[in-house]
């Protein structure tokens, strides 16, 4: 009975969130607002990733993980080829 209330409780919340900021026009400003920064924070974080997949630690990582998969990928057409002879 505790868990109906507080999920009816978190639904009232997020719903009166909602109506304010569809339906008020200061809630509608804001809105506009947290949009505007949710953007400029996904550009940056673009930039970020960018810069990140260039690093050294990065680029070790992608020859580390591709020697790894192309091992695993041997491994399994040595399998299949042990299958198909049985």
């Amino acid at each position: 009975m505790q868990n109906f209330f507080s999920g009816f409780l978190l639904g009232a919340l997020i719903a009166g969130g909602g109506f304010y900021l569809t339906m008020t026009k200061s809630g509608r400003k804001i809105g506009r607002e947290i949009l505007k920064r949710a953007e400029e924070l996904g550009e940056e974080g673009h930039f970020l990733l960018e810069d990140l997949s260039d690093s050294p630690q990065v680029q070790k990582i992608k020859k580390q993980s591709g020697r790894k998969i192309a091992g695993i990928i041997d491994k399994l057409k040595l399998e299949v080829k042990s299958v198909k002879k049985s």
